[in-house]
């Protein structure tokens, strides 16, 4: 049996007689790859979807149960007596429990968040965004250069997907303000690291930025999916 491929059937269907069986043949195949393709493409815009989400969805729970695990340390160490080291002990054993657990919890909800921002950026046309979805995520550990990095990988994440949904005409807007305010909150807590107190606001405030941001700017992703699965 002769198989033929997507230019062999092309090139029988021009020649085909009209409304002969080879010509009828040919049409048949046409549409069904034509559906298949469409059905391809829905399929991996509702994959995308449900990826992005699922992603977010690990990285707010993470943010969520990190917050109180670090502040808990600080709260413990702040009403003993450093001066009393029988004291000391017991807290310090669970401090070293507690932020032993935040660390993990902090390290699943990184890499999903590297890896919706890694999608979120491969999301972006080529001709719109400032930068790749490797760079956009690998320039943000190097140290020091990620405190410029962040306002193109974060704040430039925001302002490209609004450039895209103009493009395509959707009427979404993702909020550029909070982009800029996670670049912002990430200098302060690096300056205000050693001040007592402080970090422990400036840590759940730059968590709670953080999932707003992607909210904004996912809501912006699924909705350029959805146009692109219509």
């Amino acid at each position: 049996m002769h198989h033929f491929g997507l230019w062999d059937e092309s090139v029988s269907c021009e020649r085909a007689a009209p409304v002969s069986l080879e010509w009828l043949r040919c049409r048949a195949w046409q549409t069904l790859n034509t559906r298949k393709n469409i059905l391809m493409q829905t399929t991996s815009a509702v994959s995308q979807i449900k990826a992005l989400k699922s992603y977010f969805t690990v990285f707010c729970v993470a943010m969520v149960v990190a917050i109180p695990l670090l502040i808990i340390p600080s709260a413990v160490f702040g009403h003993t007596d450093p001066l009393e080291p029988e004291k000391l002990a017991q807290p310090m054993v669970l401090n070293l429990a507690i932020m032993f657990i935040a660390v993990m919890v902090l390290l699943i909800g990184a890499i999903s968040g590297l890896m919706l921002h890694y999608r979120l950026w491969k999301l972006i046309p080529k001709d719109i965004a400032r930068t790749t979805p490797s760079k956009a995520v690998i320039f943000m550990f190097i140290t020091f250069f990620n405190l410029y990095w962040a306002f193109i990988s974060c704040w430039g994440l925001s302002k490209d997907m609004n450039r895209t949904l103009q493009q395509r005409d959707i009427q979404h807007q993702v909020s550029e303000s909070l982009g800029l305010w996670v670049c912002i909150l990430g200098i302060v807590s690096l300056i205000c690291i050693q001040i007592p107190y402080v970090d422990i606001l400036l840590t759940p405030l730059s968590f709670i930025v953080w999932i707003f941001f992607y909210k904004s700017v996912m809501n912006g992703a699924i909705a350029l999916l959805q146009r692109e699965e219509a």
